[in-house]
């Protein structure tokens, strides 16, 4: 129901006004929203290496929930945003590296994780002119989700709805297009366990999957949010195995992109929007095989 009436006033209020009912409605989701709130302080204490009732933690985990607010007033405005305003915005680091990856012809995966506002990087790639697809999982009623991927679209992002199979995204890098993931929450819960802040994790298979079977090259990237504007970094390309041994290349590589996820989130753990447990218990067996992943 919120985001519904979100949907329809955001577009009209000013922006610094959006942003400033945002954080209210960010500091307020804090206080009763109780088990999103234990879930990000306890992911904030593994990655703070503090506990999760410390204060450090707490105000990490309240400007986490003001950040998230804040990246819905930018969702909900982009069909009213001109590319000007979002060029003006966004200053962008390593914009370089992304266009000499776009020039090798294998496709570019551009690998975020759930920190500040990443729609920015994949808005100013597809409003550059340059296609880029991004998987996505249905949210409910559909009449709003409908509306929300209209507005992802509004600068040329092409959505392809979330499956079992991730023959669409590579169909896109083999035509040298750029794909959108992120790799630090695995909704499919099967994958490669490696270490992920000093525990292990489960970590999807599918970004290492679709590098495997494409030539494309993995740029990470994240937005941190600056007050109302961002800054945008690009990294990479990252230097993947590709031998014979599929099986040994995936879990190889899958473990240099949480190592570099790693590295981003310390620059800003409290733009770290995980709401769910990052490190569920029990653990599953390790299941490397080198079939055919999802794409969550």
């Amino acid at each position: 129901m919120t985001l519904t009436l979100g949907s329809l006033l955001v577009p009209y209020i000013p922006r610094s006004l959006a942003y400033l009912l945002a954080r209210l409605a960010g500091s307020m989701a804090y206080l009763v929203a109780l088990q999103a709130r234990q879930n990000i302080k306890s992911n904030l204490a593994v990655v703070m290496g503090l506990p999760a009732q410390s204060s450090a933690v707490r105000r990490a985990a309240r400007h986490a929930f003001t950040v998230n607010a804040c990246n819905w007033v930018d969702t909900l405005r982009l069909a009213a945003v001109q590319p000007e305003e979002l060029e003006q915005r966004v200053q962008l680091h390593g914009w370089q590296v992304f266009e000499q990856a776009v020039t090798r012809g294998g496709g570019v995966i551009l690998l975020g994780v759930h920190l500040g506002n990443i729609d920015l990087a994949g808005q100013i790639v597809a409003a550059r002119g340059f296609p880029f697809a991004v998987p996505v999982e249905r949210m409910q009623p559909e009449r709003l989700f409908r509306r929300i991927q209209r507005l992802r679209s509004a600068f040329g992002i092409r959505v392809v709805p979330t499956s079992s199979s991730p023959r669409p995204l590579l169909r896109s890098l083999r035509a040298g297009e750029t794909v959108g993931l992120l790799c630090d929450r695995n909704v499919a819960g099967s994958g490669v366990s490696v270490s992920f802040f000093g525990r292990p994790f489960r970590a999807s298979r599918g970004p290492a999957w679709l590098a495997r079977n494409s030539a494309a090259e993995v740029i990470m990237a994240c937005g941190l949010r600056r007050g109302q504007d961002f800054e945008a970094y690009l990294f990479g390309p990252l230097s993947l195995r590709r031998t014979e041994d599929v099986d040994t290349d995936i879990v190889e590589n899958t473990r240099l992109i949480m190592q570099t996820a790693e590295a981003l989130i310390r620059r800003a753990p409290d733009q770290w929007l995980m709401f769910v447990p990052a490190w569920p218990a029990p653990e599953r067996p390790e299941d490397s095989r080198g079939n055919e992943p999802g794409v969550a």
